[in-house]
């Protein structure tokens, strides 16, 4: 079967990594160009790292278009790596020190254009259709949630990702109504990566440690941690949540 262009790495770095007898192995991150399933949905972009553990480690970042998706997929590959870096242990293939992972890191996430969902195009009247609809939620939770998802497709259609956003946000509110824990889960997924803000991957990271699955919540505040705003009080309530997460054992359930 031959292969496309997405199905090549857009880019490689080879380095090294020294494991605990001292012998150096290879290590490979590939980043593969950033695709979207169809107009309206959020990009994507996957990496593959090789050699960090036993198995290569295979993930996915989501952004509003495919230059955020390409930044989020560096903060993430940083994230898995940055362990390892911060001991020195991984070198280019001459053995010159790695050490500018995080520089990039923060570079990218301090540096990286904000943008507001005030200022993403949206429809007025579809707006005040979607708070029409969502007001009823406590009356009629499930009927609430099977037109808001008919509003989503319309507002996806047309590309307008903050209506879409209004509609997950009121989806997840009839969720809650109906105590509806695996669909509550899936829409602050989708939230998350659609507007991957550090307020929005914090409250994905707070529901999977409620449900248990501690190590995805983890992996989600490390993200968050990435693009939040330095010295705000959501940056120390993020830090406390990574510190407090990561004294505890990993779950048995799968995300």
């Amino acid at each position: 079967m031959k292969r496309t262009s997405k199905d090549r790495p857009l880019a490689v770095r080879n380095l090294q990594i020294r494991n605990e007898e001292g012998k150096n192995t290879a290590l490979v991150a590939e980043i593969y160009p950033p695709t979207r399933q169809y107009a309206g949905m959020p990009w994507e972009c996957r990496y593959r790292i090789t050699g960090l553990q036993p198995s290569p480690i295979e993930g996915m970042s989501a952004g509003e278009d495919g230059i955020q998706s390409l930044h989020h997929c560096i903060q993430d590959i940083a994230n898995r790596m940055d362990a390892e870096v911060t001991r020195g242990r991984v070198s280019y293939p001459d053995g010159e020190r790695f050490d500018n992972l995080e520089l990039c890191r923060e570079t990218i996430a301090s540096k990286r254009p904000k943008r507001n969902r005030s200022s993403l195009p949206t429809d007025a009247s579809l707006v005040r259709e979607i708070r029409k609809v969502a007001a009823a939620v406590h009356e009629d939770p499930v009927g609430v949630r099977r037109a808001l998802r008919v509003l989503r497709r319309r507002a996806s259609a047309q590309g307008l990702i903050a209506d879409v956003l209004l509609c997950l946000e009121s989806e997840l509110a009839a969720a809650r109504v109906l105590r509806d824990d695996a669909l509550e889960l899936r829409l602050l997924r989708s939230i998350a990566q659609s507007q991957p803000s550090a307020a929005n991957l914090a409250a994905l990271a707070d529901a999977l440690v409620q449900h248990g699955h501690a190590r995805a919540a983890r992996a989600w505040l490390a993200r968050a941690a990435a693009v939040v705003e330095s010295g705000t009080r959501l940056e120390r309530l993020i830090l406390h949540k990574i510190e407090r997460e990561g004294r505890k054992p990993d779950s048995d359930s799968p995300e």
